[in-house]
């Protein structure tokens, strides 16, 4: 559990650098509480599609015997 609260922060915080770098990515709502859970909402689901897709991946790359 702890490992995937790490993950979700470090994807959270990685999501803030993105739309605070890049100029086509804009992230709006009231205060900074809000786009705080934005972030970790996104990072969230984010986190889900990667449990999902990766085994799916891993599945479609074993080599073929």
């Amino acid at each position: 559990m702890t490992n995937f609260l790490i993950k979700t922060l470090a994807n959270a915080a990685a999501l803030a650098v993105a739309i605070w770098l890049v100029a086509d990515i804009t992230l709006t709502g009231g205060g900074t509480g809000q786009k705080a859970l934005t972030l970790v909402l996104v990072a969230l689901v984010f986190g889900l599609v990667n449990v999902v897709v990766k085994p799916l991946v891993k599945l479609l790359s074993l080599p073929l015997l």
